[in-house]
């Protein structure tokens, strides 16, 4: 008896085993059986040409597309190879898939078959067709009534033997999405599904749906919007979960408790990121990054994605990269940072979940200077008044024995250097970024049109140079806003000391009013708004530009990838003091904050990255090759010093008044230096 019930418990537990299998979507099941890569990060050099057009199977098996132009000689016809090809964990193309006369533009991997949206020669709609894997046959699955001179779909997955996919819809286009912010816009996006077995096509009820992403379990993750903002939801009928990312170009969840990896086009910088749904803050898990719609894919703890940005490449073309969650997300409490909206950057987050909030200058300063026990690191520049009164006033942790910082500082220049510690030889700050005005200019073209350059260049040759290039054919191929370069100026005046009431500052005022004068307009700075961009896509017939502070060094690098031609100059001294005046992005780290372990490993841990990585112009040695151009750029970042100011905006309403007319030179200087000296009393 007891023989029996043993099988009978046996056979119950094995049927319950198997209705279990069976219940679980095929993709689940294999998700389950996973792999191990060897290396923790991981870039397919063998994969030509994938943007988003890939998936991951469940063995790792990466499935690109694999379309090839051939050039035939001498005739000028062009022969396309269409195709998908699969490529093991070590990078090895293993197989070809010929697509005939078919073309994709998703791709998605269920059960030894490939389901893709596309085209076909001849075809007008939008389609849907799978490739066996193991006989390579194309079946044609479903024609839409999406027409392809409204676009293809943008990125699609397996998800309970349905295929979705999210692409351009005229009707959805037609509805006006009652959310509109900076950073989100909606682009007439619908999702479609796909059911791979009853083969019926339906548009799912998502609001205003802007990306989909998949989940580890093989489920599917929805971000869109409505009045109240934008949220992600795993479903039609799922909870809506408000969280405002901007505009999300890709992301999948890697977790159950909601963490998804993602790639945006909000934040400053460009990075692939992880947070959690519904959640603030984010880790910053890999730099440089930008990927395309169904650029980021996720499989037993790994996420592949799709690179489409290098800064100091604009002809770069995508690559696939593996890496390891693991070994990049660091499991953290919270970073608070703050910052004035002044920054212009911000530090690389090193897979520390931080949390940045950006204030106002004096909601900034009440906080840091009362050392507020409710933020842990702020973000500011040296060009904001009160990054002095940090130090002086003491309000910081030192970094001295903080791993790999002082080795940090050791390879800055040594102006940076002098500027990260204090009279106590305490380090106040860690630097990230060193930012000083500069002017690049065509070489050969000035010395055409008889425009000079040089490092001993008075304010006085530059504006005569300024007015020969009005004057010439190329009067609108140059570049020199008279409100940035006045600034400088007057920064250079402050370095030098508390007042204004200078036969220096007076030569250089009456200068400016009669021959320089922004504001009455009678100056010789046209182009206001033309671009260190518009200059360098156009270097061979631009002359010269201003590459204020605003631009950090590391986009005045760009034309490093192709030089030719130009220079760079620094602006002109108008005080004894011969160096550029340069503003030094930085951070520091609040002494009263409870969360000091995960701050001081972050800290250690930028050095570290900085010092292997470092993107801007910081260090004494130059990285960059021996390139005029780099060279010319070395030379004034290493003449250059940190200055501390106080906020120009305090004396600088008083100087236009002049420029206008409104008050003598005398009453000007008064009027400022009166200011300045309640300042310095305070």
């Amino acid at each position: 008896m007891k023989k029996l019930i043993s099988n009978i418990l046996i056979f119950a537990l094995m049927s319950l085993s198997l209705c279990l299998l069976s219940s679980c979507s095929d993709e689940s099941v294999e998700e389950e059986m996973g792999f191990e890569a060897e290396s923790d990060f991981f870039q397919y050099d063998e994969i030509e040409w994938v943007f988003g057009r890939f998936d991951v199977g469940s063995d790792g098996t990466v499935y690109a597309e694999n379309t090839v132009k051939e050039y035939v000689e001498n005739e000028g016809n062009i022969t396309v190879y269409r195709g998908v090809a699969a490529y093991s964990l070590d990078g090895e193309l293993t197989e070809k898939y010929d697509l005939g006369d078919y073309f994709m533009s998703t791709v998605a991997y269920c059960n030894r078959k490939l389901y893709l949206t596309g085209g076909k020669d001849g075809s007008y709609n939008c389609l849907v067709f799978s490739i066996d894997l193991d006989t390579k046959e194309i079946t044609e699955l479903y024609e839409t009534d999406l027409s392809t001179s409204d676009g293809y779909p943008l990125c699609s997955l397996i998800s309970n033997d349905s295929l979705y996919f999210i692409v351009f819809d005229p009707v959805s286009a037609a509805e006006v999405c009652p959310y509109e912010s900076n950073t989100f816009q909606y682009s007439g996006l619908a999702v479609y599904c796909y059911d791979i077995k009853t083969g019926e096509l339906k548009k799912l009820n998502i609001d205003f749906p802007a990306v989909i992403g998949g989940t580890y379990d093989g489920g599917i993750c929805i971000y869109a919007a409505d009045e109240k903002g934008t949220y992600f939801t795993f479903g039609e009928n799922s909870e809506k979960i408000y969280s405002d990312m901007g505009n999300i170009r890709s992301f999948a969840v890697v977790s159950s408790k909601n963490d998804y990896v993602f790639s945006g086009i909000s934040s400053v910088n460009h990075t692939l990121n992880k947070a959690v749904i519904g959640e603030s803050g984010c880790s910053e898990l890999r730099p440089d990054v930008m990927c395309s719609y169904n650029g980021i894919k996720y499989k037993s703890g790994y996420t592949f994605y799709v690179n489409t940005y290098n800064v100091n490449d604009p002809n770069y073309t995508p690559v696939l990269y593996r890496m390891k969650n693991s070994a990049y997300a660091v499991e953290n409490k919270t970073i608070r940072a703050v910052s004035p909206t002044f920054a212009y950057d911000e530090p690389f987050g090193c897979g520390y979940k931080m949390n940045l909030t950006k204030l106002t200058d004096e909601e900034f300063a009440l906080k840091v200077l009362s050392q507020s026990p409710d933020y842990d690191i702020c973000v500011l520049s040296t060009r904001l008044n009160m990054s002095e009164n940090i130090r002086d006033k003491g309000t910081f942790y030192p970094l001295n024995e903080v791993e790999d910082v002082e080795e940090y500082l050791d390879k800055c220049f040594p102006s940076v250097k002098e500027a990260a510690l204090s009279e106590d030889g305490e380090i106040w700050m860690l630097p990230i970024e060193l930012d000083v005005d500069v002017l690049m200019y065509n070489e050969v073209l000035c010395e055409k049109y008889g425009i000079e350059f040089g490092k001993d260049m008075s304010f006085e040759q530059l504006i005569e140079n300024a007015e020969k290039a009005a004057k010439s054919e190329k009067s609108n191929c140059y570049a020199l806003q008279g409100y940035l370069l006045n600034t400088n100026m007057l920064l250079q005046f402050m370095r030098a000391g508390s007042s204004f009431d200078t036969d220096e500052f007076r030569s250089f005022a009456e200068f400016s009013k009669e021959r320089a004068n922004y504001i009455t307009e009678e100056y010789p700075f046209a182009n206001l708004f033309m671009s260190q961009d518009d200059f360098f896509e156009d270097k061979e017939n631009h002359l010269f530009t201003f590459s204020s502070f605003q631009t950090t060094s590391e986009m005045q690098l760009i034309p490093i990838s192709d030089p030719t031609g130009i220079r760079a100059c620094p602006l002109p001294s108008v005080t004894e003091d011969k160096r550029s005046v340069g503003s030094c992005l930085f951070i520091s780290v609040n002494p009263t904050s409870d969360n000091l372990d995960s701050v001081l490993g972050y800290i250690s841990a930028l050095a570290e990255y900085l010092t292997d990585n470092n993107p801007n112009i910081l260090f004494s040695e130059n990285k960059f090759g021996d390139i005029p151009y780099i060279n010319d750029l070395y030379e004034i970042y290493a003449n250059s010093s940190v200055s501390f100011n106080v906020s120009y905006e305090l004396y600088r309403q008083d100087y236009e008044n002049y420029l206008a007319g409104e008050v003598t030179l005398d009453e000007c200087i008064k009027e400022a230096d009166r200011k300045l000296a309640a300042y310095f009393n305070e």
